[in-house]
């Protein structure tokens, strides 16, 4: 569905923060791997795997990403996709056998949520990929998106119950791919399980790609620790399913309200009241 509402939530003043603000007019919420019916075009990437070849989806397909060049090509904007995730061997079962939302079946049909193997030539997206929307402040910028197909928020680094969650690897990958000398700005980011997957590796990816400014766009990563919530066991059978822990010390590294205050990156966070 189109943004009709959100809470904004401002975790880090800096003075681009108008910007930010700007861009969350025309934020989108989508169920899963998507692309739009109309919108700009983007085209699908190479393999990732010709970058790492840990770059796959969950049945071991080559990762891609999808891109759209601008008249700024210095400036860049990278978005993870959405689509829940599992966290152990049953839920990544029923997320295979569309047992489990976003309820496609993936173990025989087309459904791109683990698999890149019907990924389409290129892909259509509208919300801040929007080229027609003038006060788009990425109206411009080079535009990439994506899309998810590794069940684990873009977060994992491990074969498990007889699937590849590869997140990191398909993050970094495509980003050793898009970034060049020519670059001088990146807004990373994502929505949902995206947005989890770039509040983790902010920083870092920051650091890799220094001295070039960095700042983060996350839409809707704010777990929080309520009483009773399934998230807190969640997040801990992920952390160590998708053997998470290579790269960060505790599943409280992957969770919202105790990584995003952490974070040096200069970002912007919209959450859903």
């Amino acid at each position: 569905f189109e943004l009709h509402l959100f809470c904004f939530v401002v975790m880090k003043i800096r003075p681009y923060t108008k910007h930010f603000l700007i861009l969350s007019l025309y934020a989108r919420h989508i169920d899963g791997w998507s692309c739009d019916t109309e919108g700009t075009r983007l085209a699908k990437s190479e393999p990732l795997t010709s970058v790492d070849h840990l770059a796959i989806t969950n049945d071991a397909s080559p990762a891609y990403y999808y891109k759209s060049v601008g008249i700024e090509t210095d400036k860049v904007v990278v978005m993870l996709g959405s689509g829940g995730q599992c966290w152990n061997a049953a839920s990544c079962l029923k997320r295979n056998n569309g047992s489990a939302s976003p309820y496609e079946v993936c173990e025989s049909t087309d459904c791109l949520l683990m698999s890149s193997k019907h990924y389409p030539d290129e892909c259509k997206k509208r919300g801040i990929f929007d080229r027609s929307l003038s006060k788009n402040p990425f109206q411009n910028w080079t535009m990439v998106y994506v899309p998810y197909s590794s069940s684990d928020a873009f977060m994992g680094n491990a074969s498990f119950a007889g699937f590849e969650f590869r997140g990191r690897a398909i993050v970094f990958a495509a980003l050793r791919h898009i970034i060049t000398t020519e670059q001088s700005r990146l807004v990373f980011g994502g929505e949902s399980a995206g947005a989890r997957g770039a509040m983790v590796w902010l920083d870092e990816i920051a650091v890799m790609l220094s001295p070039l400014r960095v700042q983060g766009l996350l839409d809707s990563p704010l777990y929080l620790d309520i009483e009773g919530s399934p998230l807190v066991p969640i997040s801990k059978k992920a952390f160590d399913s998708f053997n998470i822990g290579v790269h960060k010390h505790s599943w409280t590294d992957i969770f919202g309200e105790y990584t995003l205050p952490r974070i040096q990156t200069p970002f912007f966070i919209v959450a859903s009241q």
